[in-house]
């Protein structure tokens, strides 16, 4: 058994001691500054401790998130992301951007490295980045509350606000913990064409709420709901060429991004084996307005052009849902699960003056996945283990124009089964698809070796696939669809460890 306070991998879905796992993790520990100070900045908190992450930084919840410089582009699609994100156990989008999430009342974050398709599915080519949020105690009541305030170089001025709560309700049986959070990033970008300042101004407001419920000492529930809504007024970008922190437009382009999570989770421990079940549900709104004023006439003085604008709204439903089982044998630990995915994604744009755009299309993304994995370990000679796992996946990818040739006007919601965003889609419904099915394995192989107490060496290979997209193109009344290959990454990785981070005062990872 590791020590106590031994770091425990969560993200190994195993429980794996950090001393054990066969593979590279970084651990960034916010409990001890995640109210006061990292949580306001959400993900940026992690990506600037870890150079193995990056993002697009293209603005909070706008963002795709890298792990070790794999990715595919700035811009979302129907693939899977290459990057797994998850809260807890629960998976938190598809391909979607990474929803930015305050990090208040976080305890940690784990990122492993790699592709870690064995254990999270298609798309994880790059890695997981595993959210752990604080967790409701029956020991005590707690409370936080923190306030803040900051002001920006050639810029306004911001505020947080953020307050915590955990209440047991039935001694060692039933606890809720509860976070609120509200956030305004001031803005420094200035327009002289509409002679505003500070544009770029964004606000972030939201929560999280959940549950522990152990009815017994072998079962234990946990559920919760998340939600987040990010507007930002403009776009945070400026020209290249143009004076510093000005960018002269005719048109704003706001940004909205609200995002709900609702999961609940079951784990029964056994004598001989411990099964966990999750069920997760996610519904995401992306709201993007870009400038389409024609400025290629220089000569023109940019108030005498025609403003235009182009809008996406994204509407995104996911659910999933995992069950596995794995064995308590500390010599021959086991894990065997299944998992399913559905998310379904409608797109729809329009082009043309601010007050009043012509509807282009709708473009509605499905795609589904039923996957089966497991794990095995055993020993080779003394200290030395080996473990060998695969995966087994089927993807539907299935692309689909749900409206054509049609008028946009406000104020009503529904018209013939389209709903988009309050528009009143008014056209025919095309019921025909395109789509695609495929088949993937990805199968892994680790050996690690207890050189001494402190000192772990390890080799792991690992294939990773993503399933290819499929980008539907509507033309009129009629669409095309381009299918694209699949994504194959084969990873070799050799590591040593010595000692632990915040628990060693040497120690080393490479």
């Amino acid at each position: 058994m590791p020590p106590p306070d031994d770091i425990i991998v969560t993200a190994s879905k195993r429980q794996t001691p950090l001393a054990n796992f066969a593979g590279t993790v970084s651990v960034v520990n916010l409990k001890s500054n995640a109210l006061a100070n990292g949580g306001v900045r959400g993900t940026d908190e992690v990506t600037d401790q870890l150079p193995i992450l990056a993002s697009t930084q293209l603005g909070s919840g706008r963002d795709k998130i890298f792990i070790r410089g794999i990715a595919d582009s700035s811009f979302n699609g129907s693939s899977q992301s290459t990057a797994a994100l998850y809260l807890g156990e629960a998976r938190m989008t598809y391909n979607s951007p990474d929803p930015d999430l305050i990090l208040y009342d976080v305890d940690r974050v784990e990122v492993i490295e790699g592709p870690q398709n064995t254990l999270y599915g298609n798309g994880a080519i790059g890695g997981v980045v595993r959210f752990e949020p604080a967790m409701p105690t029956t020991k005590k009541i707690e409370a936080d509350f923190t306030a803040g305030a900051s002001s920006t170089q050639h810029g306004g001025i911001g505020e947080d606000v953020a307050a915590s709560l955990n209440l047991p309700v039935i001694n060692d049986r039933l606890a809720v913990r509860a976070v609120t959070y509200h956030n305004i990033d001031a803005g420094y970008i200035n327009d002289p064409v509409r002679n505003l300042a500070q544009i770029n101004r964004s606000t972030t407001a939201g929560g999280r709420i959940s549950l522990h419920w152990t009815p017994s000492s072998e079962i234990q529930v946990d559920a919760g709901v998340v939600y987040q809504n990010i507007e930002s007024a403009d776009g945070n970008y400026v020209y290249a060429g143009a004076p510093d922190l000005v960018r002269a437009s005719r048109v704003a382009q706001p940004f909205g991004n609200k995002y709900a999570l609702a999961y609940v989770s079951l784990v029964r421990k056994g004598v001989t084996n411990t099964i966990s079940a999750t069920t997760s549900f996610v519904r995401q709104s992306i709201n993007t307005t870009y400038d389409a004023t024609d400025y290629s006439d220089l000569t023109l003085p940019i108030l005498s052009t025609i403003p235009r604008i182009f809008q996406n709204d994204e509407n995104i439903t996911m659910v999933s849902h995992e069950t596995r089982i794995f064995g308590n044998n500390q010599a021959r630990p086991w894990l065997l699960g299944v998992s399913g995915m559905y998310t379904r994604e409608n797109v729809a744009r329009a082009i043309g003056p601010p007050s009043a755009p012509s509807f282009l299309d709708t473009l509605g993304n499905q795609i589904g996945e039923l996957a089966l994995f497991g794990e095995y370990s055993f020993p080779l000679w003394r200290h030395v283990q080996v473990t060998a796992g695969g995966r087994s996946t089927l993807t539907r990818i299935t692309g689909q124009l749900l409206a054509a040739d049609n008028s946009v006007s406000s104020g009503v919601t529904r018209v013939g089964g389209v709903v988009v965003n309050g528009w009143d889609v008014v056209g025919s419904i095309s019921s025909s698809a395109i789509g695609r099915t495929e088949w993937h394995t990805a199968p892994s192989l680790s050996i690690d070796w207890h050189i001494g107490r402190r000192l772990f060496a390890y080799f792991r290979i690992a294939q990773g696939k993503r399933a290819g997209g499929l980008s539907v193109v509507s033309s009129g009344a009629t669409f095309t669809a381009q299918k694209f290959r699949t994504d194959r990454l084969l990873s070799r990785e050799l590591g040593l460890r010595f000692g632990q981070q915040d628990k060693d005062r040497f120690w080393f990872s490479s």
